[in-house]
């Protein structure tokens, strides 16, 4: 099931979670809200990671977005840091608990051909969960 963009929003790559490679405790579980309707969970441990492939067209610099949830009622007020990373740098992100998928989003420069985005916990929390990967190229003109 593919969700078409508007007209005037620039094309992505969209990448499922249930489609990446989990290494460690993660599961696929099932969930209506999701756009994919499959997310990754499981978090528990910093080792836990969420590896995705992606194909790019053109080197470049890419807004890299992921849309996660930390449904974690009694955190309301406390974020979880999150790392999003590839081979070059990673960069720990804040996610603020939510019923409701957010996205979180990094700068990476990315060449063309195969490149991995890693998604871990910073401190190994359960309740992240990760709907999809999105990759856009930042038009510099």
């Amino acid at each position: 099931e593919t969700q078409t963009l508007p007209a005037g929003e620039p094309s992505r790559l969209r990448l499922a979670a249930k489609d990446a490679v989990a290494t460690g405790d993660l599961t696929t579980i099932a969930d209506e809200t999701a756009l994919t309707k499959q997310i990754v969970s499981g978090f528990e441990s910093t080792n836990d990671r969420l590896t995705f492939q992606a194909k790019i067209d053109q080197t470049g610099d890419y807004t890299v977005i992921a849309y996660v949830k930390s449904p974690d009622y009694l955190t309301l007020s406390a974020p979880i840091q999150f790392n999003m990373g590839n081979k070059e740098e990673v960069q720990t992100l804040l996610v603020p608990p939510s019923q409701y998928y957010q996205p979180i989003q990094v700068r990476f420069s990315l060449v063309e051909g195969s490149e991995e985005i890693i998604l871990s916990s910073e401190i190994g929390v359960d309740t992240v969960q990760v709907d999809r990967l999105e990759i856009i190229q930042i038009d510099e003109e």
